[in-house]
């Protein structure tokens, strides 16, 4: 593991290691090649055979290091895809791990799979094969379906927090240095969640009003306090939320030339 990753082999060891292992994880961070590389440790982590664990000595370790391992599939896409590699999947997997403690499938670049692919995979995590573990791996934690996302446990990989696990705690700041496809993002998650929608932006209406230096947020604020009005009469919420981050990082935008 490389430094980047230090404050995360402690969390990825008591997962692997623990009593209650998930089927479903979310790594995501900037750099993928730090993320695969975090994928390793954790499929060493659930498969070693020696000590202290993952050894990188063993057997295990070292088919997996090698990619030669039988019980860990990686999906590596370099363009968008479809339910019939997932429908591959399914076979590959349904009978569980061949020789190892666990069968891992590690899928980079998460955000790549179509509607009907995953559709297909929510399939795969609500039944999933005995012991088999899958890594979704994606550069934000937005990149997900949010069918897929709230069946993942997540885990940060960007060196400094940019975003944290409760979205209806996400800060208006943070907000602001999200790109627009991740601000599109969020309001997918947040789109089937009024009561976390509405705490969402009532922290954000907080915030502008407590500072003291944002000398352009009252057109932010209208904006905001709009939103807010029409939100308990909004039958689509995530068209609203969409509309709305649409407006504020054109005002953002514009604010900072």
């Amino acid at each position: 593991m490389t430094a980047f990753h230090l404050r995360q082999q402690t969390l990825l060891k008591g997962i692997a290691l623990g009593s209650r292992t998930g089927h479903a994880h979310h790594f995501y961070g900037p750099d993928m090649a730090s993320l695969k590389e975090a994928a390793h440790f954790f499929a060493q982590c659930l498969n070693c055979e020696g000590t202290p664990k993952p050894c990188g000595r063993c057997k295990a370790c070292q088919s997996i290091l090698s990619r030669t391992s039988i019980d860990v599939f990686w999906l590596e896409p370099e363009a968008r895809v479809g339910i019939e590699v997932i429908r591959t999947l399914q076979e590959q997997t349904k009978y569980g791990p061949a020789g190892q403690a666990w069968m891992i499938v590690i899928i980079a670049d998460a955000y790549l799979l179509t509607i009907e692919a995953s559709n297909a995979f929510l399939k795969l995590l609500e039944e999933p094969p005995a012991k088999t573990a899958f890594l979704l791996l994606s550069h934000s934690p937005y990149d997900l379906s949010p069918t897929i996302y709230s069946r993942c446990q997540h885990i940060d990989f960007f060196s400094r927090k940019r975003f944290i696990q409760d979205e209806s705690t996400i800060s208006f700041s943070a907000f602001t240095q999200l790109s627009k496809r991740e601000k599109l993002s969020l309001a997918k998650i947040m789109g089937p969640t009024k009561d976390l929608s509405q705490t969402m932006l009532e922290n954000w209406t907080q915030e502008l009003w407590e500072n003291p230096s944002a000398d352009k947020a009252f057109s932010l604020l209208d904006l905001l306090i709009e939103n807010l009005l029409k939100m308990k009469y909004n039958l689509n919420l995530r068209l609203q939320l969409e509309a709305l981050f649409l407006q504020l990082d054109k005002q953002i935008q514009h604010q900072h030339r």
